[in-house]
């Protein structure tokens, strides 16, 4: 059910780009892009509209006057359509259209293969937990019909003005100062989205997507943002397959491969980067535009600067660079026929007064709209410049693209960084964040090889060739891109050596351009399938060219195929919920909704199978109280007058346990990595241990009750210990009783007289200070601490 619903709001999404594209973009230049590129253009100029919009007013308001507007538009731009209605031409169009949802649709399948190979269907992940940023503020806010700056939708004008202040100057409004802290924190559900919806430190941009089509999501919002998350996914495979299929059928085929092939690329949306989604898919739509559209033209406007504002108020504005040189080539006069068909042949046709009225109007609130968009993303953008100085005039600080770095950066040139930089594989999926795979291992050098010569020998091929191409202008067009891309990966791969974290990323940011790279020589020399087929007839096989082109379309094959093999053995893994890899079971949602029926004041003590399932602990619990007892450490928010001096405290889950709450405590476990199951813990009839901490493992292993140095050790007095870390152990009693409890604690290194000389130390202390209520003894031995209670 969770991939249908998902699979319908998909269809939504491309039915209202498709409309808008037909309304938008209807020049004769316009009308040359490849239809996927129309769609993901109209979708992003859509997103620059309810960006701007939802901050003035709820998400249904903005719905109900975004209609409005592109109602008056497409009459002053058509007049009455009902009139000039075309059979036969809206025919033509829904079938184009139908045709290009169905590729959305497979592309989109493909995407949720993880969920496919093992049968489950529900919100995944391979290891990244930023959903949290983005799905879980949507809907926080979509679901009191609140604007992105957090008033009614009845709020009057002073109000609105007044929250959008703060919202710009990132400062708390009165209401939020107002909230009670137990709405701001553990273990209310809805307290991560409170604070990240109502605290302004996260940009509209990046969860308007998600809240735009959150009236077609049911108790949660994952199913608006996986359909968004996939819809970008086939964008952006579909709009490069465009532009290689006005060449023929080989290198669309290839591309295709290339793009559905790289595990690296769709990793990235696997672990909910979503503003990179964001900004990779621009990076596509460019390639799918340049060949058509100019920069300063009407044309240029719709599509690469109002796609590039994406970017920007998604505060990626280091990815900007990589889009300059695509930019560069676009703005080159020499390459495009002269503008006597768009804009011209538009403006000579005669509106009324009316149509012009309507049309301005229609133009003018989307500029309003992006205007406020840009004005509110001000000072998080001015932030990013401040980093740039920054680190200008300290080269010792971290860059931007790092300014979220980890982990040290790989040796370039390394196996790992080709590995990254030709798309196979990413960080996350090297030790010790993973276990790597033999086959992985063995075949990537081959990948890679492979990937040397097909970038060599596309080289070599341009060279023998430039005598032919005499005066070609869309030859030395496609030159032209092919030289830009080459400089961009080249380039930006020297500025991202600070960190492995800032490795990884350049890699994915800039692989469609190395895909293109590698692909553009076959376009280039060929330039249809009957030039490529012809060639080979009629070539003399000893001649130089032949032997470097059929190197190039050998290894391109080899990478190619090279290419899919970490993509089935990570996709398998990830299906069989292996590393860090989870697939929440429709279990998990149903076991909540039953424990919500039956217990208004449900308190769930929630255990994640992996720190992968703690960023889906949120919305499902909404509107009632949870604690995940593993893998999270949480924090006691305390409000100040600003952002700025905000503070937090750690906490335990088990402090947020008060005495009214034992009896509406319910754990919700998953003890075969599927389903899920949900238990009140006051139903109990027999004792049982509940751990809550930042991680632990039950039954860690066999380990000696008595001290090993002690002469009177007995070898086969042995327990089965549980390891804990920054945690605690509850231990749950049926009614009844008296009960006697032995608890034995060892320090891990049992052997290290340091460590655990200052454990002991720190437990007696405690017991001194009557924090163990219904201690009676306790007992040293060695490393050991025996602890007796009576209840």
């Amino acid at each position: 059910m969770f991939l249908i619903h998902v699979l319908f709001i998909l269809i939504v999404i491309y039915m209202m780009s498709a409309v808008l594209a037909e309304v938008i973009f209807t020049s004769q230049t316009e009308k040359k892009l490849p239809t996927a590129v129309q769609i993901g253009f109209s979708y992003f100029l859509s997103l620059i509209y309810f960006s701007g919009a939802w901050v003035c007013m709820s998400i249904r308001q903005a719905w109900a006057l975004g209609i409005i507007i592109l109602i008056v538009y497409a009459y002053g731009k058509f007049g009455n359509i009902f009139k000039l209605f075309d059979g036969a031409h809206f025919k033509q169009l829904v079938k184009k259209h139908l045709k290009i949802l169905g590729v959305f649709l497979i592309l989109a399948n493909i995407f949720f293969l993880p969920l496919h190979w093992n049968q489950q269907y529900g919100p995944f992940t391979e290891g990244g937990g930023d959903i949290g940023n983005y799905s879980d503020i949507a809907k926080r806010l979509d679901d009191f019909n609140l604007s992105a700056a957090g008033f009614e939708e009845g709020a009057s004008l002073q109000k609105r003005i007044h929250h959008i202040k703060h919202m710009s100057n990132m400062t708390y409004t009165d209401e939020f100062k107002a909230l009670s802290p137990e709405f701001i924190n553990p273990p209310d559900a809805d307290s991560h989205g409170t604070l990240m919806a109502l605290r302004f430190v996260i940009y509209t941009p990046i969860f308007a997507p998600y809240a735009q089509f959150h009236f077609l999501s049911g108790d949660t919002n994952y199913p608006a943002y996986f359909a968004v998350q996939a819809f970008l996914y086939a964008c952006l495979i579909a709009s490069v397959f465009g532009f290689f299929r006005s060449f023929g059928w080989i290198p669309a085929i290839f591309a295709a491969l290339l793009f559905t092939g790289s595990h690296s690329y769709v990793s990235s949306i696997y672990n909910h980067y979503a503003a990179q989604t964001m900004s990779v898919t621009v990076l596509g739509l460019f390639l799918g535009a340049v060949p058509y559209v100019r920069l300063f033209s009407i044309a240029g406007l719709k599509t690469y600067i109002a796609s590039i504002s994406t970017c920007w108020i998604a505060n990626y504005i280091h990815f900007i660079p990589i889009l300059f040189p695509l930019m560069t080539v676009a703005s080159l006069y020499c390459f495009y026929p002269k503008l006597s068909t768009p804009d011209q042949q538009d403006g000579k046709i005669k509106l009324s007064w009316q149509r012009k009225t309507c049309t301005f109007w229609g133009w003018g609130s989307l500029a309003i709209f992006a205007l406020i968009t840009h004005t509110t993303a001000l000072k998080n953008s001015l932030v990013f410049f401040d980093k740039v100085f920054a680190t200008l005039l300290n080269p010792n600080t971290n860059s931007i693209l790092s300014q979220e770095g980890e982990g040290l950066s790989l040796p370039v040139f390394s196996e790992q960084w080709w590995a990254q930089m030709y798309g196979f594989l990413s960080i996350q999926h090297f030790y010790p964040y993973a276990l790597e795979s033999k086959l992985v291992q063995a075949i990537i050098p081959w990948g890679i090889t492979s990937g040397f010569i097909v970038l060599a020998a596309g080289l070599t091929m341009i060279v023998l060739a430039k005598p032919n191409l005499k005066s070609n202008k869309k030859t030395w067009h496609l030159i032209g891109i092919y030289s830009a891309l080459v400089a961009t990966v080249m380039l930006y791969s020297l500025i991202s050596q600070s960190s492995g974290y800032a490795q990884a990323k350049g890699a994915q940011y800039f692989l469609p351009c190395t895909y293109f790279v590698m692909l553009l020589p076959l376009v280039i020399i060929f330039r249809s399938d009957n030039n490529f087929w012809t060639y080979f007839k009629i070539s003399k096989k000893s001649d130089w060219k032949f032997i470097t082109t059929s190197a190039y379309i050998t290894a391109l094959i080899c990478f190619t195929g090279s290419l899919f093999i970490p993509r089935f053995v990570y996709l398998k893994k990830l299906g069989a919920q292996e590393d860090r890899g989870s697939i929440m079971n429709p279990s998990f949602f149903s076991e909540i909704n039953r424990v919500k029926y039956e217990d208004k004041k449900a308190f769930f003590l929630f255990e994640p199978r992996e720190s992968s399932d703690v960023y889906f602990g949120n919305q499902a619990f909404s509107g009632y109280r949870v604690v995940p007892t593993r893998h999270l450490y949480l924090q006691k928010y305390n409000k100040s007058t600003s952002v700025e001096k905000a503070n937090y405290v750690d906490a335990l889950p088990s402090e947020f346990i008060e005495t009214d709450d034992l009896p509406h405590l319910w754990s919700l476990t998953s003890k075969d990595k599927t389903n899920w199951q949900t238990e009140k813990l006051i139903f109990r009839k027999s004792p049982n241990l509940y751990f809550t901490g930042h991680n632990y493992e039950k039954n860690y292993g066999l380990k000696h009750r008595m001290n090993k140095s002690n002469p009177s050790f007995d070898p086969n007095d042995q327990g089965m210990f549980t390891y804990i870390r920054s945690g605690t152990a509850l231990i749950y009693l049926p009614p009844g009783g008296p009960y006697d409890l032995e608890v034995t604690v060892m320090h891990r290194d049992e052997t290290n007289k340091e460590k655990y000389d200052l454990m002991i130390k720190e437990i007696e202390s405690r017991a001194k200070a009557k924090r163990f209520s219904s201690l009676t003894a306790i007992e040293q031995d060695g490393p050991i601490l025996t602890m007796k209670y009576l209840f």
